[in-house]
């Protein structure tokens, strides 16, 4: 016999209910005694068993305190004894399960983005009006609703208009009725940049500009299953607190690794199931918390609370709930019999006594359906207790305040699946790291000639507003890899695309407006070219003019270097076309191609030592192309070289067409004379091959088989450094991490770092061929940047049959760590390149030959101020 006490409290009899398991040979009337040493604690309790082994409930009053090693003896009516165990009865929990009711968003997946825009202000709306009819209930039974994220109320704020916005903030939201995430909407952090990162926290700011200083403290990532750990320092910084997570564990292709249940409701989405094509290890029978503070590996001092979930749609499926739930006595039934199995389980894993579940589904119109089944569940049960939800800081400062001695803490990132879809849009990507990019430097020197010239120049800051918005919302996690096509699918790809060039434009115009502005100011008594630098630090670079002039220059951190035509130097190059893979050497390097026009060799000659692991199998800069998930790659056939080599600089081109998948390649090394750097560009035309009618097949990569004996492999994350598989919760993959800008392998006496500009996700040792894998990730040092996939390949806007991409690397050697080589500046110069313009003999207010727009310590811009010197006002800028 087995006695399992259930934290289940009929509200009409205060009764507890215990489920009493038995097995007896036929049907049998007994009864149920409870000692408490010799005393018995409650009169006999009846009860009927089926033949066999089955289960009955029991109704009885609950003990006020735990109760330990209680005597339960079963006797038929005869007074024979049937069986008897002995176990606890531990005082019942009372437990509230929240509910948060949504309507799920993908923009631009399901529907066009301005459709999806109209579905947001139309569900609010009517969820506005459903809080309305059920304001006289029980607080427990009343319809609430939670937005995902700002980009829903704001779409409502902008097609309502300020009234009706000031209605429901006056009315709902005030009452804590009507809740607002304050994150965006599910967005794929990984493919942030570092600027776009902080910006995104802006939301949570203009939110609370518009809630006079209430907004919530938490953030929702709903569907997308994964998030990078660089966000948690500026979220922190900005405000946030929380963060509901509940992920989908779809991809297209499923696991060979980790294995499903298909018995669990949603299995192919349901984390809760285990086994998806997403490696995402939320499940109530996971050793991982699903509650947890979550910090950066290498700073304790910053967290958010992660209140995880399974997939939003079949997350409270253990409750007997879901989005479609109707109110019946088959569909209270459900939720008893649901709740019954779950409230051990929960219990025996998690000390506390509420607890969060999403229960909504995409597109989903308001109704009182699922509110409806909560207040059935609530007249006929005391507890535990289920409640709608609407201001989502409820819960978790009610959590924090009773439990935070309890709740474990998490270090690292959570690398999620859907990071590949990302991968599957390279030719969208590289534009829009671009724009990543050059946004930063258009807005610094923006402010600049803002302070220089504040006649002339206005700061445009509504446009950089709009310019980060589109970045925003064209990183929210709808990059659609599932199999939509036609009308919709042009749509959404179409706006994809505009938002990133209105980024690039807007960065380009007026960076073009502020550098005019700026040289307007800068005296010259020649044609004078300007070389800008839009970092931080001061650096030597090589200026070159129409690639026959050059020079090295000195250029002032944030500011300019003016240079005139002696300080030029001829540079002409000798030209050949060898018939052979070429090699080729400088002060640095000594390079071996291959005859594809990969690297079969790179020996460091300050290291005196061969960079590359000579029986890898692939070369360094080689193309890996799989059309069969792994089971055998195709890399390029012979190229024809051009190798050409001046003073300044050693190039070697090869150039080639790839039958296999229709593509025209040209990849170009570049060794500068003046600094320890291998340059590569790899323009890869015409990718046909990836549009095909057997998606989800498809993957292609770049080796670079570094060879670094025992190390230790970093990952740059926007401005937090990660090591490679072991920075991570485990929530995720380890096969892959999303590097931004830079990585290495280096074991303290040296390393080698790869510097990147176009792509995010790197694998170390081996190319995983299931990338739901985790705890295999290997120990070697080699690198393969997984660049492209075919998973979008119905989506190409207007039927293109073919793709673009230019992949910028650059491979950097050194003596030491990255900290002392300057790995971290080095590529910040990489993705931040000088830029230059002439400008005519003219007078001006500015330094002739060189000026820092940033103060002593380099920490910001300059002020400005206003002096008359006795020619009227002039701008001047001062520490």
């Amino acid at each position: 016999m087995h006695i399992q006490p259930l934290s289940i409290i009929t509200r009409a009899t205060g009764l507890q209910r215990l489920d009493v398991t038995a097995h007896v040979e036929r049907p049998t009337h007994a009864t149920l005694t409870i000692l408490d040493g010799d005393a018995r604690l409650l009169p006999p309790a009846p009860l009927t068993l089926n033949a066999g082994s089955s289960t009955v409930a029991v109704l009885l009053p609950p003990p006020q305190k735990d109760l330990r090693n209680l005597r339960w003896l079963l006797h038929d009516l005869d007074g024979n004894l049937l069986d008897e165990t002995t176990q606890d009865w531990p005082a019942p929990r009372h437990t509230t399960f929240h509910i948060m009711i949504s309507a799920h968003t993908d923009i631009g997946l399901h529907n066009s983005q301005y459709i999806q825009r109209h579905n947001a202000s139309r569900f609010l709306a009517q969820a506005a009006e459903l809080i309305r009819q059920t304001a006289d209930r029980n607080p427990n039974d009343r319809y609430r609703f939670t937005c995902e994220g700002t980009w829903f109320w704001n779409n409502y704020a902008a097609d309502r208009g300020p009234q009706a916005a000031q209605n429901l903030i006056d009315g709902p939201i005030a009452n804590g009725d009507l809740g607002i995430c304050c994150g965006i909407a599910g967005n794929v952090t990984q493919t942030f940049g570092l600027e776009e990162l902080c910006r995104a926290t802006t939301h949570r700011r203009n939110l609370d500009r518009q809630l006079h200083g209430h907004a919530a403290k938490t953030m929702a990532m709903i569907d997308h299953n994964g998030l990078s750990m660089a966000i948690i320092q500026p979220l922190a910084d900005a405000g946030f607190q929380n963060l509901i997570f509940a992920p989908n564990q779809w991809n297209p292709l499923p696991s060979t690794i980790w294995h499903r249940n298909d018995d669990i409701p949603g299995a192919i989405w349901n984390p809760d199931a285990a086994g998806g094509g997403s490696r995402i290890d939320v499940r109530y029978d996971s050793a991982l918390p699903m509650l947890f503070f979550w910090q950066p590996s290498h700073d304790s001092s910053r967290q958010l609370l992660v209140w995880a979930a399974t997939q939003y749609t079949t997350g409270a499926w253990r409750l007997g709930l879901t989005p479609s739930s109707k109110p019946s006595t088959q569909q209270l039934a459900l939720m008893e019999r649901r709740i019954a199995q779950f409230l051990p389980l929960f219990e025996q894993k998690y000390p506390y006594d509420l607890w969060l579940m999403p229960c909504y589904q995409d597109d989903q119109t308001p109704s009182l359906d699922l509110t409806d089944c909560i207040r059935d569940w609530n007249a006929t049960y005391a507890w535990p207790q289920i409640r709608t939800l609407g201001n989502p800081d409820t819960p978790f400062d009610d959590i924090r305040n009773r439990f935070a001695n309890h709740i474990p803490v998490l270090t690292g990132d959570i690398t999620g699946g859907w990071c590949q879809l990302a991968a599957a849009v390279a030719d969208t990507l590289i534009p829009k790291y671009d724009a990543d990019r050059s946004l930063p430097t258009a807005e610094k020197f923006a402010a600049v000639a803002a302070l220089v010239a504040p006649d002339d120049y206005h700061y445009p800051a509504t446009d950089f507003q709009r310019a980060w918005d589109a970045l925003l919302w064209n990183d929210e996690h709808s990059y659609g890899a599932s199999g939509y096509q036609g009308q919709r699918v042009y749509e959404t790809w179409m706006q994809h695309r505009d938002w990133i060039q209105t980024a690039a434009r807007t960065a380009s115009d007026e960076t073009s407006r502020a550098i005019s502005a700026i040289v307007s100011r800068i005296p010259a008594q020649f044609n004078t070219l300007v070389a800008f630098n839009p970092t931080a630090q001061r650096r030597y670079e090589l200026i070159t003019v129409n690639d026959r002039y050059a020079t090295i220059a000195e250029i002032p951190p944030l500011g300019y270097r003016t240079l005139i035509q002696t300080d030029f130097l001829p540079c002409p190059a000798s030209v050949s076309n060898p018939t052979e893979p070429p090699t080729v050497q400088n002060d640095f390097y000594r390079l071996t191609f291959a005859p594809d026009g990969s690297i079969a060799s790179i020996v460091d000659r300050k290291l005196k030592r061969e960079l590359l692991d000579l029986h890898a199998p692939f070369h360094a800069n080689q193309c890996a192309y799989t059309q069969d998930n792994h089971a055998s790659f195709h890399t390029w056939p012979d190229a024809t070289f051009t190798v050409a080599v001046s003073d300044i600089m050693t190039t070697v081109t090869a150039t080639l067409h790839d039958d296999t998948t229709g593509a025209d390649i040209t990849q170009t090394v570049q060794l500068p004379a003046h600094e320890r750097r291998i340059d590569i560009t790899n323009t890869i035309s015409h990718f046909r091959d990836l549009v095909n009618t057997n998606r989800y097949h498809r993957f292609a990569y770049y080796a670079f088989p570094f060879d670094v004996p025992n190390p230790t492999r970093l990952v740059h994350l926007n401005g937090t450094v990660a090591e490679y598989a072991k920075s991570v919760t485990t929530h995720g993959t380890d096969t892959y991490m999303a590097a931004r800008e830079w990585l290495c392998a280096e074991n303290g006496s040296f390393g080698v770092a790869l510097l990147t500009d176009d792509t995010q996700l790197f694998e170390f040792d081996h190319i995983h061929p299931d990338k739901t894998d985790a705890g295999n990730p290997g120990a070697g040092s080699a690198v393969y940047s997984y660049f492209a996939n075919d998973w979008v390949q119905m989506h190409i806007p207007g039927g293109g049959q073919h793709l673009h991409f230019s992949l910028r690397y650059a491979i950097v050697s050194y003596e030491g760590n990255h900290t002392s080589a300057g790995i971290p500046q080095l590529a910040e110069r990489f993705a931040n390149p000088v830029f230059s313009t002439v400008i005519p003999r003219q007078k001006g207010s500015l330094p002739e030959d060189q000026c820092s727009f940033l103060n002593a310590d380099g920490t910001r811009i300059l002020t400005l101020k206003r002096a008359d010197d006795g020619n009227g006002l002039i701008a001047r800028l001062y520490d």
